[in-house]
């Protein structure tokens, strides 16, 4: 696989605290670096907004923000690979990894755009919760790689590996390996899950700079 996984004023700081439900504290927590980038791209961190660049660190509670013409490749500290398409916007809200307690967690929130996920060490951890919530589902994820992101004038969800349970409209659609499905707009349910084609596969990766 490709490694393109290819509120400044005081009172902004504090509702964007309330906001992920963070301590300032976890805020500093260092949980991952950029290792890639093409183009350029930001994030929304303590309060600020910074550019980024290959080995930025990043933080608990961040925001990561492509261009319209960028792609992001995030490496975080338990072996998780994370890709960002042009357009994207995506929190880091939760993340936790001790392999000594064998406890793990990863929670995110895919506000915009595409990306390829590749669970780390966390997914492997008993009782982990893996799981990132896009405006269009709530994705729960376990042994996983896969993509998830506009395709085809819709939002569509493909599993590489692993599983991931598809969450939308009051319904949840368990997908395996190979398969996918897609979702028309925000609140409706995903559609029945199918093999996707070669050349939509490839789309979808190339649209996040993966293989």
């Amino acid at each position: 696989m490709a490694r393109w996984i290819n509120m400044a004023a005081a009172a902004g700081i504090a509702a964007f605290l309330a906001l992920t439900g963070l301590s300032a504290a976890a805020q500093q927590q260092i949980v991952g670096t950029v290792e890639a980038l093409a183009g350029k791209a930001t994030v929304e961190s303590g309060g600020a907004r910074l550019a980024l660049g290959t080995g930025a660190v990043i933080r608990m509670g961040d925001v990561i923000e492509t261009a319209g013409d960028a792609k992001l490749a995030v490496r975080l500290n338990d072996g998780t690979a994370l890709n960002l398409g042009p357009g994207a916007r995506f929190a880091v809200d939760q993340f936790a990894f001790d392999p000594a307690a064998r406890k793990g967690e990863f929670v995110g929130r895919a506000l915009q755009g595409g990306f390829f996920f590749v669970g780390g060490r966390t997914e492997s951890m008993p009782g982990a919760k893996v799981e990132i919530r896009s405006p269009h589902a709530l994705l729960g994820v376990r042994g996983t790689a896969f993509f998830a992101g506009p395709i085809d004038g819709e939002y569509g969800v493909f599993v590489r590996e692993g599983r991931v349970a598809v969450t939308a409209g009051g319904e949840t659609l368990p997908l395996s390996a190979t398969e996918g499905t897609t979702i028309k707009a925000p609140g409706d349910k995903p559609q029945p899950k199918r093999a996707w084609g070669r050349e939509k596969i490839d789309r979808a990766l190339a649209s996040v700079g993966a293989r």
